[in-house]
């Protein structure tokens, strides 16, 4: 009995340790499975932190991307106030490489001249980031996300001075980093690191008036009336004025449509209606003015020879070219002469048509007005036509009368200069033309002008037509057609374009259809209140950005400019390769 007593408590014990271990072994196994589960729960809200802070990077650097270009547009305006060309080319010459140049900007001095490094931090005081303020990106973030980011700039050697035709740029080579880190806030903080690399080149260069679409030096006319933009104005490039703009239209209609950026030396604006313009790309007061040129002699040289001064006309001809190098110059106050007993003369000035030849020649027609002394007074008595062809192909230019050559030239004029008025001009530019025509009175355009190759299709399109009058107006003709179409880049620095008789503007004549822009010292309006005349649709030439493509002749402003976009029009500041770092 004791022996089976025995056995029944050696059997207890056993059923107790297998008890114990088993419990043990499901204690294990629960904090396995709850190990397993708070590791998982881990994992889920690292990753979730962590998509969250990915985020905030990735915005992060996408505001500090934007960031740097605006501290770019602000260095531009920096160098065009404190700097001229020669003070540029200097440091150019000894050796000053881009980093040197952000010691100008509003970030203050570099703390070395090899790195320059900026901190931009979302909750900072920074300007680049309150001024750009994209409020989707920032209101994306929310409460528990932030960022902060670097920008490191190096340079990348020395600079270099790059000609061109009418002048050279200087090129101030550098790299860029943007590192953007992302914090998420919580219970686990998530963290993420994104990065983005890219080289630029900041070029600076003497700017030019023809990369507005309009650039006004007072907006007003000539007798001090007031201009408005209204509905029936339409800009798809930038508009500058030194004075105030004014802007008038009816309720439901935009007072001007502006594509381009639009700028004002003024303090202010007015608003003559409830009806508001509609700005694609921001209105801007304040502006440092661009002051227009007091002469604008630079035209009439690039046609006479290297002395500057008119040849001697022997021969009493209407027209001359240099034997080398130069333009197509029509003199004023020829001599008069005798034939079968009358007295006759040239009369200043010429009127102009342009045609597309075979073969990609450009034909230029020069009508010069013969009068004859009758009655007491000069009268009309008869036209004389030069042809002028330019062949692109041979490099030459032939100029007939009457069917009988004249002179041949082996070189492809870039200007006409008539003393006088235009008083005619309009027609078509080859593909190979590039043509600057000036007239030192009005020029009168009363046909349309049309490039062989529009540079709104084809931004590489080589014609080019500039215009310019050096004391009076560029204008249309009193007959010019409905609807015309002018592409050119107009300059009157003293006057305006304008219609030749505002007082009979022949009803509605739909618009002025011009590609390219126009420079001009005042502002005359080319339709009235009574619904009479020309609205404004004004299509920018992209090309005129890039100062290398601007017409030969025109003037320069004295104002520098800063820009990072490369000869295929591709900013540079754009280029950027991004990747996310551990």
């Amino acid at each position: 009995m004791r022996k089976i007593t025995k056995i029944l408590s050696n059997q207890k014990g056993v059923a107790l340790g297998f008890v114990l271990i088993l419990t043990l072994a499901m204690l294990a196994i629960g904090g396995a499975i709850l190990s397993s589960s708070l590791s998982d729960f881990r994992q889920s809200a690292m990753h979730k932190e962590n998509v969250s802070a990915n985020i905030a990077a990735e915005s992060g650097a996408e505001i500090a991307h934007e960031a740097f270009k605006l501290y770019i547009m602000d260095l531009n305006e920096i160098i065009a106030e404190e700097y001229t060309e020669d003070e540029i080319a200097d440091k150019v010459a000894d050796r000053d490489n881009f980093i040197t140049l952000l010691g100008l900007g509003p970030l203050g001095d570099p703390p070395d001249e090899e790195q320059a490094v900026f901190h931009l931090n979302l909750d900072a005081d920074n300007d680049y980031l309150l001024e750009y303020n994209d409020e989707e990106i920032i209101n994306s973030l929310g409460d528990d996300k932030s960022f902060s980011a670097t920008i490191t700039l190096t340079s990348l050697g020395l600079p270099s001075t790059e000609p061109f035709e009418t002048g050279n740029f200087y090129n101030f080579p550098f790299h860029f980093v943007i590192d953007s880190y992302g914090h998420q806030d919580g219970a686990i903080p998530g963290k993420s690191h994104v990065r983005g690399e890219g080289t630029s080149t900041v070029r600076i260069s003497t700017g030019n008036y023809a990369r507005f679409a309009l650039f006004t030096d007072s907006h007003e006319s000539k007798v001090g009336s007031t201009a408005y933009f209204a509905n029936i104005h339409t800009f798809t490039g930038p508009v500058f004025s030194n004075s105030k703009l004014r802007f008038t239209g009816h309720l439901g209609n935009p007072a001007g449509t502006f594509y381009g950026t639009v700028n004002s030396a003024a303090s202010s604006a007015d608003y003559i209606s409830d009806a508001e313009p509609l700005f694609h790309r921001g209105f801007y007061l304040n502006s440092q003015p661009e002051s227009m040129p007091v002469e604008l002699g630079e035209l009439r040289t690039t046609v006479l020879p290297p002395d500057g001064e008119p040849p001697e006309n022997e021969e009493n001809n209407p027209l001359y070219m240099p034997e080398e190098d130069g333009g197509i110059y029509l003199p004023d106050e020829l001599d008069e002469w005798q034939e079968n007993g009358n007295n006759y003369r040239y009369r200043d000035g010429a009127a102009i048509e342009l045609q597309e030849g075979e073969e990609n020649k450009q034909k230029i027609l020069i009508n010069k007005e013969i009068e004859t002394f009758s009655a007491g007074s000069w009268v009309p008595y008869d036209t004389e036509t030069w042809e002028i062809t330019i062949d692109h192909a041979t490099g030459t230019t032939t100029a007939t009368l009457d069917d009988e050559v004249q002179f041949t030239r082996n070189y492809i004029p870039r200007t006409l200069f008539v003393e006088g008025e235009i008083s005619s001009i309009g027609g078509n530019l080859s593909e190979e033309c590039r043509l600057t025509i000036g007239a030192r009175d009005n020029i009168t355009i009363t046909d349309h002008i049309e490039y062989a190759e529009n540079p709104i299709d084809n931004p590489e399109a080589k014609n080019v037509l500039g215009l310019l009058s050096e004391t009076k107006n560029v204008q249309l003709g009193r007959y010019a057609p409905d609807d015309i179409v002018i592409s050119a880049v107009i300059m009157a620095a003293k006057g305006a374009f304008q219609h030749e008789d505002w007082d009979d503007l022949g009803g509605d004549r739909g618009d002025v259809n011009l590609i390219g822009g126009t420079i001009t010292g005042y502002h005359e309006p080319l339709y009235n209140t009574s619904n009479e005349g020309y609205g404004r649709n004004y299509m920018y030439d992209p090309r005129m950005s890039d100062i290398r493509n601007i017409p030969l002749g025109f003037p320069r402003t004295d104002r520098l400019q800063v820009t990072t976009v490369r000869d295929d029009d591709i900013d540079t500041l754009e280029l950027i390769i991004w990747e996310r770092k551990r």
